[in-house]
């Protein structure tokens, strides 16, 4: 008699390890088709490449676009305060980001909407951690004292952090993946609920959610990290150069991406039961 310890015959390891080979090459090719489909990915082109330019600045610079990036910033002549160029850098970047961001928010609604939700985890934690990075870079402007950021301020017009147009755009076009989810719950015969109190049944899903919430959650995190900073620079009852008083923005920041999500969790918890009557 044969027991399920004793070791495989080799005719029996030789089937064993086709088969194994044959299902980790097909799983190799489905990581593959997966990455592909994300990011583009085709053949490899020129084996033997050539120099971009043939100018004294560098492939790097020619690639980035080096030269035009840094003609963003006013001349140093040009500047009213030393921080000047601080206060530039850290907005243009941040617009820099929100573009990456709308950029990848879009990639997760086709994602979603095809079922492709493992492909979409990597593009959402990427936007978490861009608005994360720029939470910490906020803080580069409270290196900048009250005073200091009024003479900047003064060289201003009109202009407010409101006005962002990647703020904007982001509390505008995040919303609109929302539709792709609530398919996708019709697909999967479904509910929000159902899905957080029964783990197990749509981990998948259960992970892109999460996901979800992490950017939405860090997105408020840096809105209220960027209230703290105005305030801390030019005060709470004083009124922006759009005329609004900053306290009224401590409403606005309450705001979230996709509502239902954070739902969901009233009903996780009444469905507990772990909070008094």
């Amino acid at each position: 008699m044969r027991f399920c310890t004793m070791e495989a015959t080799p005719t029996e390891r030789k089937g064993l390890t086709g088969k194994a080979r044959t299902l980790a090459s097909k799983a190799g090719n489905l990581v593959a088709a997966a990455a592909s489909a994300v990011s583009g990915v085709g053949p490899i082109g020129n084996h033997n490449p050539q120099r971009l330019t043939s100018g004294k600045t560098t492939d790097y610079e020619h690639y980035m676009r080096v030269p035009e990036l840094l003609q963003l910033q006013k001349p140093e002549e040009a500047r009213v305060h030393h921080d000047e160029l601080m206060f530039q850098v850290v907005h243009q970047s941040f617009e820099l980001w929100c573009k990456l961001v709308l950029f990848e928010l879009k990639a997760v609604g086709e994602l979603v909407a095809q079922d492709r939700l493992v492909e979409a985890y990597p593009l959402l934690a990427r936007c978490t951690a861009t608005v994360r990075l720029n939470t910490d870079a906020l803080h580069i402007l409270e290196t900048m004292t009250p005073w200091d950021f009024h003479v900047i301020r003064a060289a201003l017009g009109q202009g407010s952090g409101a006005e962002s147009p990647g703020f904007r755009q982001i509390q505008q076009k995040a919303p609109l993946l929302w539709p792709a989810v609530e398919a996708l719950l019709k697909r999967r015969k479904t509910t929000l609920l159902d899905v957080y109190t029964r783990p197990a049944s749509q981990p998948d899903l259960l992970r892109l959610l999460e996901n979800m919430t992490d950017f939405d959650m860090f997105f408020q995190v840096w809105r209220l990290n960027h209230l703290a900073m105005v305030k801390r620079v030019i005060g709470r009852d004083v009124k922006s150069l759009k005329g609004y008083a900053i306290h009224a923005l401590e409403k606005d920041v309450q705001d979230t991406l996709w509502p239902a999500l954070w739902q969901v969790r009233n009903a996780i918890t009444d469905k507990a039961g772990t909070s008094p009557p």
